[in-house]
């Protein structure tokens, strides 16, 4: 059965990413994208994964509810949802083991916070009201990021996979800082955007259901 839900849940992220990504928001759009996350929810709590990375799941699926919607309506509870999913995300890879702190783990994690940062200050200018809950995001991510570097669990996919989310976030920060809503580059975004973020997702899921040996 469990194979069947995965199954499921990436035929539906590629209908998403190839078909549905690029179109203005629908009912049809908000449920292919939101049963693609719920579906990779429900796979890891099916093969027992630990709670955390489950609710971690459930919150960037309740994300992906919100931010199906107009960004200028749903971003915040969007924004929430997600900086709920973070938090969980850094409990859980808090909770693993990590490499010794040395030179090589060190510059790993200034560099996260460093670029973070400086991609918070690219946007400055461009958030005006939601400045302080990006700030707030930014901040729960580059944690999340820096800690995820530092894993040591037998598997480097974690820490690809949260890198591949932490780009999602910048992509859509773009978009909705940045871009204009016509803008051509969108075609390109859209579909980069939704491929980082729930392959980011699913290979955070895999290594830590790999490394608790569940499958």
């Amino acid at each position: 059965m469990p194979t069947y839900i995965l199954s499921a849940s990436i035929l539906l992220s590629v209908l998403y990413g190839v078909v549905l990504c690029y179109r203005r928001p629908s009912v049809i759009k908000t449920v292919v994208k939101v049963a693609a996350t719920a579906l990779l929810t429900l796979w890891a709590y099916v093969l027992g994964g630990p709670w955390l990375l489950v609710a971690a799941l459930a919150f960037g699926t309740l994300g992906d509810g919100f931010m199906s919607g107009d960004p200028k309506k749903w971003l915040l509870p969007g924004l929430l949802a997600f900086f709920v999913g973070h938090l969980a995300y850094l409990a859980l890879f808090m909770t693993a083991p990590h490499a010794p702190l040395d030179g090589v783990t060190l510059s790993i994690a200034c560099a996260v916070f460093l670029l973070t940062g400086g991609f918070l200050l690219y946007l400055w200018e461009s958030l005006g009201d939601m400045r302080w809950p990006v700030v707030a995001y930014t901040t729960v991510i580059a944690f999340m990021g820096a800690t995820a570097a530092l894993l040591d669990i037998g598997t480097p996919l974690v820490a690809v996979g949260a890198a591949m989310f932490i780009l999602s976030d910048v992509l859509v920060a773009l978009e909705v800082f940045k871009f204009e809503e016509d803008a051509r580059i969108r075609l390109l975004t859209s579909p980069l955007l939704w491929a980082l973020y729930f392959g980011g997702q699913a290979l955070i899921a895999y290594g830590f259901l790999l490394n608790s040996q569940l499958l």
